[in-house]
């Protein structure tokens, strides 16, 4: 019997941890699996003559996981550098759809042309040029997201482009500034 820890790759959230808990956990030869989220690492207590690393391996990369025999800092660091990047820029161009999207809400001015009530469509377009920077940034969600739904194991990421996905188709047909929205239909007139 052998116990060993390994670093999992891939893994963003409980759903995620749950699954190769699940995959790991079933395989022969196991006895018992830790799935530790926060460390992205997993211990597995198991028989070495009836499974090992490759198959542990061969498991989780059908599940869209990877795994290596010890967790590497730098990889971790190179990773959080890359999300803190993307953060950064999205924030930098969220402020300004903010702004436009919700500012006149508040009495914030905007220039004529981006008024939702006399140009709607203008007011729709300057939102939408805005968001598909951060979309394309942030694209790994819908990657991962929707590769974790075809592998029938959904995970935080699928939320996350379903939200962000929902929210983006609905612009268009029911943004705020009415392009296809009759008031006098819904308001009973």
């Amino acid at each position: 019997m052998e116990k060993k820890t390994f670093s999992v790759t891939g893994m963003t959230c409980s759903a995620c941890s749950a699954a190769v808990e699940r995959k790991i956990g079933g395989m022969n030869g196991v006895k018992s699996v830790s799935v530790a989220l926060l460390q992205n690492t997993m211990t597995v207590d198991y028989e070495e003559k009836d499974v090992g690393e490759r198959e542990f391996s061969e498991a989780l990369k059908q599940i869209g996981y990877g795994l290596a025999s010890q967790p590497k800092k730098e990889e971790a660091k190179k990773r959080e550098n890359a999300m803190a990047r993307r953060l950064w820029w999205s924030v930098i161009f969220l402020l300004p759809f903010l702004y436009c999207s919700m500012g006149h809400m508040i009495g914030l001015p905007l220039p004529d042309l981006l008024n939702p009530h006399h140009y709607p469509v203008y007011f729709s377009l300057f939102q939408a040029v805005l968001s598909i920077p951060v979309l394309w940034l942030n694209r790994s969600y819908f990657i991962h997201g929707f590769s974790a739904l075809i592998r029938r194991v959904p995970n935080m990421n699928f939320l996350i482009a379903i939200g962000a996905g929902g929210w983006c188709s609905n612009r268009g047909r029911y943004g705020d500034g009415g392009i296809c929205f009759d008031e006098k239909k819904y308001a009973g007139g």
